[in-house]
């Protein structure tokens, strides 16, 4: 069996200092997108080169050339490797900093058992993908992130949700007006998570079909109130407006350019 990819950063690098500790953290950062890759590269070792590194007053350029090097090229190299689809992206391949949870992947839903193929990625239209990768970029300045629930939803998973529940207040007929937006690519659910991807105390659980999961939040938790804030500011950033009924759904404020995918399709390499 052939040893997956793995990718090797130098150890020398001398830590001290703020600097140092900076520098050491994004190079972690940076493998954690390599591993995501490596799923998809051929047998071998990615190897991030750099030469050693005294960490004193050379750090803050030593740093910045990094980021350049890494911004730019990383995503390139992420969305290379991803499958694609007809008209959808993966969301991590946009932004692999994002965490993705497709709970109606799991029997970890309203359902009981998964509605979605196993390993189904993330979707989202292009330009869904780029308001999340910006609104992403709002919350990692504050040392938050996202995280989602759902996004892209097949027809045939939206028909099952809406006979399990037939309540039009939180999921859409799917035969009726314009049925749920998730089946158009350009709908997401999300919650918030610290810069450790970890779970923060919001309103309620995903898929809880109550009135605490109004977009407006009625309860006394100032935690609760803060975090539920930043996640709207940072999804009005990126260009999305919440449902009155859920607290996470989010959808692209260009949603009418678009129409429903009844099953995402992977475009043959």
């Amino acid at each position: 069996m052939k040893e997956p990819p793995r990718l090797v950063i130098p150890s020398a690098v001398e830590r001290s200092g703020t600097e140092s500790r900076d520098l050491v953290e994004f190079l972690e950062s940076a493998a954690e997108v390599f591993r995501a890759m490596a799923s998809r590269q051929p047998h071998g070792i990615l190897r991030l080169r750099c030469a050693p590194l005294r960490m004193t007053t050379g750090c803050a350029s030593a740093l910045a050339l990094l980021r350049v090097v890494l911004v730019f090229l990383l995503p390139l190299a992420v969305a290379s490797a991803a499958p694609r689809y007809d008209n959808l992206v993966d969301v991590r391949a946009v932004d692999p900093t994002i965490v993705v949870d497709l709970r109606y992947g799991t029997a970890d839903n309203v359902t009981g058992h998964a509605l979605y193929p196993v390993a189904m990625p993330a979707l989202v239209r292009p330009s869904t993908a780029a308001r999340l990768a910006k609104a992403q970029e709002y919350l990692r300045a504050r040392h938050y992130g996202l995280k989602i629930w759902d996004a892209y939803r097949p027809l045939a998973a939206q028909m099952e949700l809406w006979q399990k529940t037939h309540n039009g207040s939180f999921v859409a007929d799917p035969l009726t007006s314009n049925g749920s937006l998730h089946t158009w690519g350009v709908a997401v659910d999300a919650t918030l998570v610290d810069a450790a991807g970890r779970d923060v105390p919001m309103p309620t659980k995903f898929d809880e079909f109550t009135s605490a999961a109004k977009l407006h939040y009625n309860g006394d938790d100032p935690v609760v109130k803060s975090h539920l804030k930043l996640l709207q500011r940072a999804m009005r950033e990126g260009g999305f407006y919440g449902m009155r009924t859920e607290w996470w759904h989010f959808v692209a404020y260009d949603w009418k350019k678009y129409a429903p995918i009844r099953e995402a399709k992977k475009v043959a390499d």
